[in-house]
């Protein structure tokens, strides 16, 4: 039972639906500073459109699409020595948005109602981890858009078996695997799905010719046994014909990239929360409350829903909910298994890609769940249906929340401090380890200058006692550089840019004037908010302090931030909790 809904109601609810989808991901786009992995695809698609596709050989897990999508941006977007976040990630809210669509469509053509359709492009418009890797600049969107799109022209080449709709489906296909080769699970679950419909349709073709032959050639049953073979045999060399394409392009470059090499990493087996739950409900919480209902909607009511919608689904033999159902199964199972053979770290954002067809069965289970009380009576059907959109929905608008509050490794914040920094008094900057000096001079390509080898750690130490150094390390409490440095009477002070990326000040002198000197500096707020720079000084009745001065512009207009800039209410906060 379908809820009828007019024309003009339904595209008003579904450009509704875009335009906050849209909003979730273009809000403070360009807040945070690129985190690592969107460093290190920005540096490579830096190089060139050939040295791009060279470089890709390093890059075992990823195809060159997305990076040449991002080489693309950077040509768009020069306006310095730094293209901004928001042109770098703009083409991945794209993604996101048009996944939302893409949902519609595939659950329309999937169930022929509107209502699960419309729910499915809800669900996905608020989905936490889906707003997450929308705005980030790497391939996770592209691949979980294009996966959805090539499911969805399959399900209409299949349904309408011509040579454009078997064109549309074989160029997603290609566009899906030189995105991520997890289209490999996507394809895996049509292939199963296709022996599945092959052997059924023979199977009755079998009956109904046995039929025909005992009713002296019913000349009905058998033109209706012959064409439903021609139409089988039609669909199974368009799927054949498509895979035989994608497989005459994607052996040269397997061949070129050699993917199998990659390097075993640490493995652990992943927890049930972090497989069922966090994929959907994203693992970004915001108090004890909210953890509990993301554990009980992401571990309990959204896998019975999703159970619930695939066994209604189920009565149509091998129908394009089935085909769902297969793709997340499939999936799941096929990372979790190269996450062990290759020894690689699970986490959430390696199952993105099923996220929407999960969401498509959560919405056919929401569906029924309607239809069943709507039969005894609409208004409970209704309200019932209306009061499970609304705890989902808020409760993935508090795991936002809780994303736009996360706060990633600040390097843009770092880079501009010790640029600033080493401009009023040059001094030494070591890294622990190595590999995060990169990440400083993307931001600060003049910092190269001034960072030096950590085994010249002991040179330092001998130097005057106006001599200064910096040390930038990562989840690291006490790296081995600053223990050399200490153990010739240097003393240091700790800064946060994050609760992960931490810098060091250090020198021959005592605390109090390290803290002193690094008070006349112009200090990013955000090491302001995780930094103790703000109680160390104790000064805020003086309005003349540059470090005071600089936290109150950063919350220029004086008005209250909305209620979503997590960041600017942190850092209010702690100026009325000082001052």
């Amino acid at each position: 039972m379908d809820v009828k809904i007019s024309r003009r109601m339904k595209w008003s609810a579904l450009i509704s639906i875009l335009l906050i989808g849209a909003f979730l991901r273009f809000y403070q786009l360009e807040y945070k500073s690129l985190w690592v992995d969107e460093i290190i695809q920005v540096t490579l698609a830096q190089q060139g459109f050939f040295e791009t596709l060279q470089g890709m050989r390093t890059q075992v897990a990823a195809p060159p699409l997305d990076y040449l999508i991002t080489w693309l941006m950077l040509q768009f977007g020069r306006n310095g020595i730094v293209t901004s976040e928001f042109v770098l990630r703009f083409p991945a809210v794209m993604w996101g948005v048009l996944t939302i669509a893409f949902g519609y469509a595939l659950a329309q053509r999937a169930t022929r109602a509107t209502l699960p359709a419309l729910i499915t492009a809800y669900l996905i418009a608020l989905a936490p981890l889906l707003v997450r890797f929308s705005q980030e600049a790497r391939f996770y969107m592209l691949s979980t858009m294009l996966m959805l799109a090539l499911v969805y022209f399959f399900a209409r080449a299949w349904e309408t078996p011509n040579a454009k709709n078997w064109t549309w489906f074989a160029l997603t296909l290609l566009l899906a695997f030189f995105t991520h080769y997890y289209v490999a699970f996507v394809i895996g679950a049509l292939l199963m799905y296709v022996a599945g419909v092959v052997v059924t349709n023979l199977w009755r073709a079998r009956s109904r010719l046995v039929i025909a032959r005992s009713a002296l050639c019913d000349a009905t049953e058998f033109i209706a046994a012959i064409s439903n073979a021609a139409e089988l045999r039609a669909r199974v060399l368009g799927t054949g014909s498509a895979l035989f394409l994608l497989a005459f392009l994607a052996v040269p470059w397997l061949l070129y990239a050699r993917p199998a090499q990659a390097q075993a990493q640490v493995f652990a087996i992943s927890s049930f929360a972090e497989l069922i739950g966090e994929p959907v409900t994203s693992g970004h919480v915001g108090g004890a409350w909210h953890l509990f209902a993301v554990r009980v909607l992401g571990l309990i009511i959204l896998p019975v829903l999703a159970v619930f919608g695939t066994l209604n689904d189920a009565r149509k033999n091998f129908s394009l909910g089935t085909l769902l159902a297969l793709i997340v199964l499939v999936g799941a199972c096929g990372v979790v298994f190269l996450d062990w053979a290759f020894h690689y770290f699970f986490t959430s954002r390696q199952l993105l890609f099923l996220v929407p067809f999960y969401v498509i069965l959560i919405s056919c289970g929401l569906a029924a769940l309607y239809s069943f009380l709507a039969r005894r009576n609409k208004i409970l059907g209704a309200l019932a249906l209306f009061a499970a959109l609304s705890i989902i929905g808020i409760v993935f608008l508090f795991s936002a929340r809780a994303y736009y509050d996360w706060s990633k490794d600040d390097w843009r914040s770092a880079a501009r401090l010790l640029a600033h920094a080493t401009d009023a008094q040059p001094a030494p900057i070591f890294t622990d380890p190595d590999s995060l000096r990169g990440y400083l001079t993307y931001y600060q390509p003049t910092l190269a200058s001034f960072i030096q080898p950590n085994a010249s750690a002991s040179d330092t130490t001998r130097a005057t006692e106006n001599q200064r150094a910096w040390i930038v390390t990562l989840e690291q409490p006490q790296p081995p550089v600053l223990e050399t440095l200490q153990k010739d009477d240097w003393h240091s002070i700790r800064l946060d840019a994050s609760p992960a990326l931490v810098i060091s000040y250090a020198g021959r002198a005592p605390d109090k004037k390290l803290w002193n000197e690094i008070e006349m500096l112009d200090v990013p707020s955000q090491i302001l908010i995780y930094s103790d720079l703000l109680e160390k000084s104790r000064a805020c009745e003086t309005e003349n302090i540059p470090l005071i001065v600089n936290a109150r512009a950063a919350l220029t207009p004086p008005t209250d931030p909305p209620l979503l800039d997590a960041q600017r209410s942190l850092l209010r906060r702690k100026l009325r909790r000082l001052c």
